[in-house]
């Protein structure tokens, strides 16, 4: 199938875990997204990248669009995140906020524990903001991963995460030097474009709990908020076929294999080809998850290493292979956070998803029948999500 002219050094597919910062040399299929995203996020004070989970955006930000502002000179703080294990455990510092202490910790994480308990997001900028030769303030670009956990209810922690929400309002309206990227799920939408809207209102901005950690500013006086001009939104979707084929050709290429315009075609066909055993026919899809690229060309790589790759008549089978893999594990994930046995969730699935296909089938054949006879079918596109 793929070849390869050697098998020794690192893989050429980083599998089912993120790409990271060190990454860059294998990321493929996303220049257009990178380019743009950079853009929004350089030149908007609140951009919202969001799209729903295997999309990767994790990705896109550690090895597409942070490599390419850091070579453009830009001042990029690490990768955030509200939640995280630090060396120092957090009942060391009783007052901190975990958010706080989490984020703080991972954007700057030569700071120890110590120096980053006591201190608000907004303080800690500003102590650590560059400026120019000229004096003038660099703008900083954060961005905070997985910041639905921010949108979610948590009840051992609830007023910190609210007083938190806060500090982040507070350093956007109080630095304006600061570009803030938030990276959300689709289903956390809703809740991040109401916190960008309220930055509109710098009263809105923050919480009834106000904000933890001094930093020598009284509330949001003689502060407007963000207009609309401020914000922006980008929404990651997955791969369609010409991205999938560079996806997988390109770290091929990059890691000094050969990749056959054939064996990727073939590769390409089979990822966006959709089989179940509630439909007699397969059926072709335009876009594919680039986590389940990236599971299946990884898997494929480790399993048929060497000049031969996998025999052509047997693509379709060890895809199925790897996907059906794929789906077990994370449905036994799922069940053992839910507490429910692994059969009972898999039985519930298969019942829900064939009733899916089933009602789609439906459609699908009523839709022909309407062409058949000239009538324009019931259905549209659904709208798209506007800027917050």
């Amino acid at each position: 199938m793929i070849t390869s002219s050697h098998v020794d050094g690192p893989p050429p597919y980083v599998g089912g875990r993120p790409f990271g910062s060190g990454d860059e040399e294998v990321f493929f299929g996303r220049a257009d997204e990178s380019a743009e995203l950079a853009r929004l996020w350089r030149t908007h004070r609140l951009t919202l990248l969001h799209g729903h989970a295997g999309a990767g955006k994790t990705s896109l930000l550690a090895a597409g669009v942070v490599p390419r502002l850091e070579a453009g000179g830009e001042h990029v703080l690490g990768l955030g995140h509200v939640w995280r294990h630090n060396a120092f455990p957090t009942a060391a510092f009783p007052e901190q906020n975990p958010f706080t202490l989490g984020l703080l910790s991972s954007w700057y994480p030569s700071e120890s524990p110590a120096d980053v308990a006591g201190t608000s997001v907004l303080g800690f900028l500003r102590k650590h903001g560059r400026k120019d030769r000229f004096g003038r303030p660099v703008p900083t670009l954060a961005a905070i991963d997985q910041a639905e956990l921010l949108f979610r209810g948590s009840i051992p922690h609830e007023r910190q995460r609210r007083a938190f929400l806060g500090q982040l309002g507070r350093a956007l309206l109080g630095e304006p030097s600061l570009r803030l990227l938030l990276c959300v799920r689709d289903d956390h939408l809703d809740e991040a474009l109401a916190f960008a809207r309220g930055l509109g209102d710098a009263e809105g901005a923050f919480g009834p709990d106000g904000v933890e950690g001094a930093d020598g500013v009284d509330g949001a006086a003689g502060r407007s908020g963000l207009a609309d001009g401020d914000r922006a939104a980008f929404r990651l979707g997955p791969f369609d076929r010409d991205a999938s084929a560079e996806a997988v050709r390109g770290p091929l290429e990059a890691r000094g294999h050969t990749a056959p315009a054939p064996a990727v075609a073939r590769l390409v066909d089979e990822l966006h080809t959709f089989r179940t055993p509630w439909t007699p026919h397969a059926q072709a899809v335009d876009t594919v998850e680039p986590a389940l690229l990236q599971t299946v060309c990884s898997r494929l790589w480790s399993d048929f290493p060497g000049e031969a790759g996998v025999p052509a008549e047997r693509l379709g089978a060890e895809v199925d292979r790897v996907l059906a893999g794929f789906c077990a594990r994370s449905l036994a994930m799922v069940a053992a956070d839910h507490r429910v046995a692994p059969g009972e969730l898999a039985a519930w699935f298969r019942e829900a998803f064939a009733e899916r296909q089933e009602r789609g089938s439906r459609r699908g054949r009523a839709a022909a029948r309407d062409e058949r006879a000239g009538r324009p079918g019931a259905g549209g596109p659904a709208p798209d999500q506007g800027a917050p």
